[in-house]
């Protein structure tokens, strides 16, 4: 299991998080205020507060967690 961030990590990674609030939801974007999608979010908080993201994220469908069969979600 991996070790706790340090306690000023977390407070900066939410606080930099609170930050992006009222940013419009973009599929694929990662840009505060512009818009971004749940990875995009991640993204940009990352680079916020750790500088810039170890690897470019593939191109994703807009729908890639949905079930290609159409079973019912686990959730």
């Amino acid at each position: 299991m991996p070790s706790p961030a340090p306690p000023d990590i977390a407070k900066n990674l939410v606080a930099e998080a609170r930050t992006w609030i009222g940013t419009p939801y973009r599929h694929q974007a990662s840009l505060k205020g512009v818009g971004c999608d749940c990875l995009g979010l991640l993204r940009g908080v990352w680079r916020g507060v750790l500088g810039d993201e170890p690897e470019a994220p593939p191109p994703y469908a807009a729908g890639w967690a949905e079930a290609a069969d159409g079973a019912a979600p686990l959730v």
